[in-house]
This record gives C-alpha cells, sequence and structure tokens, in this order.
C-alpha cells in the first residue's frame, strides 16, 4: 500500500496572514490539504500552522504535539 501523498493541516488564526496561507496551500497544487481551522478535531491533521497574533496563548500548543501534529 502507498504511503498517501498529501499532507493534511490545520490554520490556527483566521487574520490576513491565515487567510492567505489557506488561499495558497489550497491554489498550490502540493501536498498540502487544509483539513481544519481552529476549534476542530485534529485527529487526522500532520500539520498546525499557528498564525494567531504573537501575544496569543499558546497553550494548545502541547496538546496539539501530543496529539502528534507538528505546530509550526
Amino acid at each position: 500500500m502507498m504511503p498517501d501523498p498529501t499532507w493534511p493541516v490545520a490554520v490556527i488564526g483566521s487574520g490576513d496572514v491565515g487567510s492567505d496561507l489557506i488561499t495558497k496551500i489550497r491554489r498550490g497544487g502540493g501536498p498540502l490539504t487544509v483539513a481544519a481551522t481552529e476549534g476542530v478535531d485534529t485527529c487526522d491533521i500532520r500539520i498546525v500552522f499557528d498564525t494567531s497574533a504573537a501575544n496569543a496563548d499558546r497553550d494548545n500548543r502541547a496538546e496539539l504535539a501530543h496529539a502528534g501534529a507538528r505546530v509550526a
């Protein structure tokens, strides 16, 4: 069985940076696929892009990492 060539990702933060990143991933034609935005279960997510404000609460990073997602 061949491994899945796509990488489901989640984007945290709905501002300009997060919205732009979602658009670029969807139009990019690469292996990344937007599977979730903040507030959604991350069981199938492989990478999480945190585009929230620099001073935003980062408590969820440990939980996401524990679930096996890479947080960037």
